[in-house]
């Protein structure tokens, strides 16, 4: 049976593109997450990626999962988010970042964040611009940090970077 685990594997190998850089994220073993993708696939009865010369790339089958996996885990991760909210966890928000500026330039920011306020529970989320709209619009996430295109200060609260 499908788990929630190989559901985040998948995402995060699609994400990057890479099993390696995949398992560095996750901090779990590159064949840890091979064999958890390859039973995803016999278990679905459908290849996910093409696989050449240690490349790897989506079929269509796994580009429509991908879409899938994205919606599922976003809905899982707001019924924790509200769960949490009954348990008394209110000080907690989710934010969505690019990949690459979540890996390179918060980190800092984020523990300075954390260090003057402990109490506040911050959740990253990394995704592209585009997803990170539709996460934010069906507020599954609070917050994000995203490329802005005309129009959209009707639609959010925008705040120019930079």
């Amino acid at each position: 049976m499908m788990k929630i685990l190989q559901l985040r594997y998948f995402q995060a190998v699609c994400r990057y593109n890479n099993i390696t850089r995949a398992s560095v994220e996750l901090y779990v073993s590159q064949p840890a997450i091979s064999a958890s993708i390859k039973e995803l696939e016999d278990e679905l009865g459908v290849s996910l990626f093409h696989r050449q010369n240690n490349k790897i790339a989506l079929t269509m089958e796994g580009t429509y999962f991908l879409k899938r996996v994205d919606e599922i885990l976003a809905d899982v991760d707001l019924l924790i988010m509200q769960m949490k909210d009954f348990g008394g966890k209110k000080n907690h928000f989710r934010m969505g970042i690019p990949p690459m500026i979540g890996t390179f330039l918060f980190p800092p920011m984020f523990k300075k964040f954390r260090e003057a306020h402990p109490e506040i529970e911050i959740e990253m989320i990394e995704y592209g611009s585009l997803q990170t709209r539709v996460l934010v619009e069906d507020e599954s996430i609070d917050l994000a940090i995203a490329i802005v295109e005309d129009g959209m200060e009707a639609k959010f609260n925008i705040r120019r970077v930079g």
